[in-house]
């Protein structure tokens, strides 16, 4: 079935271009793209990773991107029904962002990151003793996915704090960058120590999230700076390029974050692509029964927090997603986010879920482009570029739900509010002796 699901995709491809207008960061346009290469490279590498699909997983990918779309042109039919323009935001100017407390947001992020850096660092001692960077980095993420409460609770607060903010400073200097054709190093200082945090807490993710929210911003913004309402060739190069090379600081952190390394780059990148599809495949045919706790997989986090609130024990992902091994390879333990979809609610939940998410993605997209005047930051365009990650990892896990439906989302809007209130606004002047 995967060429005939190769050829399904390719049809949702045309049509969400089609009805977005050419635009490729639309939601089903991506989420469509991403399934259709994924696709298209199983079928040539399906004789060694066995990758062949049954009708059932056939239909569960089909039916669950085709809610994403249905989801997302609901959002469009709102959007225009309010009087809203689609390609308003090509009106707009790009002007200089004023960043307030400038230093004081710097000193906030280096001190931040060196009470993360000598907690994690003590916490890895304690676990494995003595050792090297890269295995300290495998022993601290080990004890993490079993679920242990590795950091005091303030200490994980002030990590969500200052990768918050790092968004911020982020679409700021992209902003700043078409503005000023110059970049802000003291406030990029406020981007990379998050994702330095994250790389020492063993997760590639945080990184990547800063990259694909840069691809969004940097997108829209080239678009209005251009005045033009499409992609065009040399922005194309260019997001291939920043594309390529997140993939392989993926697959080389791999190794320096601790993790074994038993396949090739190329190897390793297609079974990391095309991997999720298969254990979806396998997990469907197992004839599962549905989870035990209502939305235990698609809202795993939120439950869990709720959970231990009540005094009893959360849950982690590892729990219920097992690693499986096939023809000697070992595939993981990522299912596609339609696993958690599927083993919740069934085909209900395989169309109700995608479709929330498009709705959800779809809203946010189509309020950042008929947005015809704004102070400083787009909001809804900075939503969309935190949104991205989520629709952009369908093909692997459930990130969107994990991202969103959590306590931590909650926070983050908080310290978002926040930041933008002192470091935007200037509301709160701090002065640095």
């Amino acid at each position: 079935m995967n060429i005939q699901l190769c050829i399904v995709l390719f049809v949702f491809w045309v049509l969400s271009w089609i009805l977005n207008r050419k635009d490729i960061m639309s939601p089903w346009v991506v989420v469509s793209m991403i399934f259709l290469i994924i696709t298209y490279i199983s079928i040539y590498i399906s004789d060694i990773w066995d990758l062949y699909i049954a009708e059932e997983t056939f239909a569960i990918l089909s039916l669950g991107i085709l809610s994403i779309g249905i989801g997302t042109i609901i959002s469009k039919v709102v959007n225009r029904f309010f009087g809203k323009r689609s390609l308003a935001y090509l009106n707009n100017e790009i002007k200089t962002i004023i960043i307030y407390n400038e230093n004081t947001l710097v000193v906030i992020s280096v001190l931040i990151f060196w009470v993360a850096t000598v907690s994690i660092m003590s916490v890895a001692r304690s676990i494995s003793g003595t050792g090297g960077l890269s295995s300290l980095i495998y022993a601290y993420r080990l004890n993490s996915l079993a679920g242990s409460n590795t950091l005091p609770s303030i200490v994980s607060n002030l990590i969500l704090v200052n990768y918050a903010v790092g968004y911020i400073a982020l679409y700021v200097i992209i902003n700043n960058w078409f503005a000023e054709h110059s970049v802000n190093k003291k406030l990029l200082i406020s981007v990379l120590l998050p994702a330095f945090i994250g790389l020492l807490q063993g997760a590639r993710g945080n990184l990547i999230q800063y990259i694909l929210f840069s691809v969004v911003v940097y997108y829209y913004l080239y678009l209005i700076y251009t005045k033009k309402r499409n992609i065009d060739v040399t922005l194309l190069v260019k997001i291939v390029v920043v594309l390529a090379i997140a993939i392989a600081v993926f697959y080389f952190l791999k190794v320096a974050l601790g993790r074994q390394n038993e396949m090739e780059f190329v190897e390793y990148i297609g079974g990391l692509l095309c991997a999720p599809i298969k254990l979806l495949d396998v997990f469907v045919a197992e004839h599962h029964s549905k989870s035990v706790v209502w939305g235990l997989e698609t809202f795993t986090n939120l439950i869990s927090t709720i959970r231990r609130w009540s005094g009893q024990t959360g849950f982690v992902y590892r729990d219920y997603a097992n690693y499986r091994v096939i023809n000697g390879i070992s595939l993981g333990n990522v299912y596609t986010a339609f696993r958690a979809y599927y083993s919740d609610f069934g085909m209900q939940g395989v169309f109700w879920c995608p479709m929330g998410i498009g709705l959800l993605t779809g809203w946010a997209y189509e309020r950042a482009k008929s947005a015809i005047s704004y102070k400083s930051i787009n909001p809804y365009l900075f939503i969309y570029g935190y949104f991205f990650y989520g629709i952009a990892m369908l093909f692997y896990s459930n990130t969107f739900f994990e991202y969103i439906a959590n306590v931590s989302f909650l926070k983050m809007l908080i310290v978002w509010y926040m930041a933008y209130q002192v470091f935007i606004k200037g509301k709160i002047l701090i002065k640095l002796k």
